[in-house]
C-alpha cells in the first residue's frame, strides 16, 4: 500500500482501518507496522498512532551523494559483464526493449513495473552472472531507498504521473543503451544524468511534500 501510493507521507496508520481495509485480524498489521518502523517507513511516537515516514531533504543529499560515488563504478562493472557474458548482454537487451515498450504503450500503464524492475533485474544479474554478491547488495540497498522516494509521489494526477514516468523511463532507456555501448564515457555521462535529474524530481517532491503536511493537503511529486 505504501509503494502503491495510496497512502501519503504524515498519514496515521490505524491498526483497526488497515485490518478491516486489508480483511485481516490485527496480529499481521502490528506486525507489519513494526518491520516497516524498523525500515524507516513508519514513524511512531507514543501516545500517537503510527503514521507513514519519507525521507528527510538530509537522507535524500545522503543518499544521491552515496549513488554518485558508487553507480558509475557498479555501471562499469556490469559493461565488463555483458561484454564477456552472452547470457548477461541478452538479459540487458530484453530489459531494454521491455522498457522501450513501456515507453510507447502510455494507456496501458506498464512504465511504471518495468521501470522499477530494471533497478532489480540489474542487481539480480550482478548476482547470477558474476557472483559479485557485494556489489548486487550495495545496489539492492540503493534499490530500496529509491523506492522510498515514492512515498513522495503521492497526489500526482494521472497525467502528470504518467509523464514523469516516461521521462525516467527514458534515462533507464539511457543508461540500458550506454551498457551495451560499451563506451565508458557514455556510461558515466548517462548515469550523471540520470543522477541529476533524478535528484532534483525527488527534492521537488520532498519540499512539496513537505508543504503539503504543514497545510494538511496531499503532496505532489516525482518518481525517482
Amino acid at each position: 500500500m505504501l509503494f502503491a501510493e495510496e497512502l501519503d507521507i504524515g498519514e496515521p496508520l490505524s491498526i483497526e482501518n488497515l485490518a478491516t481495509r486489508l480483511g485481516v485480524s490485527n496480529t499481521p498489521i502490528r506486525s507489519a507496522l513494526a518491520k516497516l518502523e524498523a525500515e524507516g517507513l513508519v514513524e511512531r511516537i507514543p501516545g500517537h498512532q503510527p503514521t507513514v515516514r519519507g525521507l528527510t531533504q538530509e537522507e535524500i543529499k545522503t543518499l544521491y551523494d552515496f549513488r554518485e560515488l558508487v553507480e558509475p563504478y557498479i555501471m562499469h562493472r556490469l559493461s565488463f559483464l555483458i561484454s564477456v557474458d552472452e547470457v548477461a548482454r541478452a538479459s540487458v537487451e530484453r530489459l531494454l526493449s521491455e522498457l522501450r515498450d513501456g515507453v510507447s504503450d502510455l494507456a496501458g500503464k506498464r512504465t511504471e513495473p518495468i521501470t522499477v524492475k530494471v533497478d532489480y533485474a540489474l542487481a539480480l544479474l550482478l548476482e547470477e552472472r558474476s557472483d559479485d554478491h557485494l556489489m548486487s547488495q550495495i545496489l539492492g540497498l540503493i534499490n530500496s531507498y529509491v523506492l522510498r522516494l515514492r512515498l513522495n509521489s503521492a497526489g500526482l494526477s494521472a497525467g502528470e504521473r504518467i509523464g514523469r514516468l516516461v521521462e525516467v523511463s527514458r534515462e533507464h532507456c539511457a543508461l540500458l543503451e550506454s551498457l551495451l555501448s560499451g563506451d565508458e564515457r557514455r556510461i558515466e555521462e548517462a548515469v550523471q544524468a540520470h543522477l541529476e535529474q533524478s535528484y532534483r524530481r525527488s527534492s521537488e517532491a520532498q519540499e512539496k511534500a513537505t508543504d503539503a503536511t504543514r497545510k494538511g493537503v496531499s503532496p505532489e511529486g516525482a518518481v525517482a
